[in-house]
């Protein structure tokens, strides 16, 4: 009887531990984009940037970034930024530092700039993450964050 207890209890504790990270990538980044911001006002309009962003980032777009997207405010003085990028199975992880690295270096320009006072809580809420084979980026103030990724983790999760 114990051991049918013990063998129940880790099975429940492995179901939960994988229930947290199953993740469904059969949405475009652009698709989800666009479910992920359909409740976030940005003043001015947003603008989806062209393929060509990708050299921001890297030198070339590695071969196993099936599709991304980042989308931007149109108003200079609105710093509202987005990025998701879908990778094939198990490369998200490859590509985290360099997105990483984009978010820190552009966080720092904008801290040394003093950018607009009113975008502050934006550039110092930016956030980047995993979530399965997507990796995302977001420059929103707080509640616009937490919205943001809320509706990708509903939209995504199995």
């Amino acid at each position: 009887m114990k051991k049918i207890s013990i063998i129940l209890l880790i099975t429940m504790l492995l179901s939960l531990v994988s229930c947290g990270a199953n993740y469904d990538d059969s949405l475009s980044s652009s698709e989800l984009a666009n479910m992920a911001l359909a409740g976030i006002t940005t003043q001015g309009g947003t603008k989806v940037l062209d393929d060509d962003v990708i050299l921001e980032f890297s030198d070339e777009a590695p071969s196993f970034i099936r599709d991304y997207t980042v989308i931007k405010a149109k108003n200079a003085k609105n710093i509202n930024e987005i990025g998701i990028f879908r990778c094939e199975d198990g490369n998200a992880e490859n590509w985290l530092p360099t997105v990483k690295s984009y978010v820190e270096n552009l966080t720092k320009s904008y801290r040394n700039m003093d950018y607009f006072p009113e975008e502050k809580e934006k550039y110092e809420c930016a956030t980047f993450k995993v979530m399965g084979n997507y990796v995302i980026y977001s420059f929103l103030n707080e509640a616009d964050t937490e919205a943001f990724y809320n509706a990708i983790e509903n939209a995504i999760k199995k």
